[in-house]
């Protein structure tokens, strides 16, 4: 597997999508709460997409060939009749976000793993919470 895509993200878009704990719990929203053009996908073919991660409690991993504090892990899930012929309806491409510096995050993606084309989305990306939306 080749090296992933590299971009820095501004601290607010991490620490929006991880700001209800730092449990590493798996929440889900829509295109509306992601509210970011820091990932690349076709907004009209997002179905949701899950996050799970912690500003506070990183983790220290190595995915892809790169290695360090992860602080979020990003799953998109989107609908795209054209990939049947590909192995299924729907597209998963997951993401990462590792700590850069204090308050700097770079992230890394899309990662298109086995579970890529599926023609279902799997239960643990619709058994989850929901984002609560942001206060303004």
């Amino acid at each position: 597997m080749s090296r992933p895509r590299a971009q820095e993200i501004p601290a607010a878009v991490v620490e929006r999508l991880v700001r209800q704990g730092d449990d590493w719990q798996r929440m889900k929203g829509n295109a509306k709460d992601l509210g970011s053009d820091h990932f690349r996908y076709p907004t009209d073919k997002l179905v949701q997409f899950t996050v799970s991660g912690s500003v506070e409690r990183t983790r220290a991993e190595e995915k892809a060939g790169v290695a360090g504090d992860s602080v979020l892990g990003i799953d998109l899930v989107r609908l795209d009749p054209d990939d049947a012929a590909k192995g299924g309806l729907y597209n998963i491409d997951h993401y990462f976000v590792m700590r850069a510096g204090p308050g700097r995050y770079v992230q890394y993606g899309p990662i298109r793993n086995d579970d890529h084309w599926v023609s279902e989305i799997p239960n643990e990306y619709l058994e989850c919470d929901a984002l609560a939306p942001e206060k303004p």
